[in-house]
């Protein structure tokens, strides 16, 4: 069986090469590197089947995050690096469905990576259901989870919710509202 890959686009090359040999060391993945959003654009036109991405948010042939849209496009999910913290940024791009805004600035920072990985791969399978009256609310919190890779059942009510859970008894967590 062929490992997951996991793709990082990266122009800093030392951070670039740390990053995959701690993950080489640490995790079970392939992983796959590029330096610019060119050479992101290549590997994605051959094969986009990533369990996700680590995205560099500033590239020297694409310094306005064009990287993070071009990934998404391909619909994987992403991690998006930065080496400085501006707020405005960070809420634009969270509000593009990344998993994380993180900043790259010292080796916790890299472990934090590391840990979010780990546990967006254990989350891959895990059912949980969302019982809420409110569409709003079960549409908000099904697209948070689905991001941290849980599958996601919803359900506008109690009785709908026993229904389900008759049919899927492998659910983990229930997150319901009050009323």
């Amino acid at each position: 069986m062929a490992k997951e890959r996991i793709l990082i686009v990266e122009d800093n090359k030392a951070l670039s090469k740390l990053i995959v040999k701690k993950m080489e060391m640490s995790l079970e993945f392939d992983i796959v590197a590029a330096y610019t959003y060119k050479e992101a654009q290549g590997l994605l036109e051959e094969n986009d089947d990533f369990f996700m991405a680590l995205l560099d948010l500033n590239l020297p042939d694409a310094p306005d995050g064009e990287v993070v849209d071009m990934v998404l496009e391909h619909q994987i999910p992403s991690i998006v690096l930065t080496g400085t913290m501006d707020k405005e940024v960070r809420e634009k791009i969270l509000k593009k469905a990344v998993i994380d805004y993180v900043y790259k600035g010292n080796i916790d920072d890299v472990n934090y990576i590391f840990s979010l990985i780990e546990r967006l791969h254990k989350n891959q399978g895990t059912k949980v259901m969302v019982v809420d009256d409110s569409i709003t609310q079960r549409a908000q919190m099904k697209e948070l989870l689905k991001l941290q890779m849980f599958t996601v059942l919803v359900a506008a009510h109690g009785e709908e919710a026993l229904n389900f859970l008759e049919t899927h008894p492998d659910v983990k967590l229930i997150l319901t509202d009050f009323n």
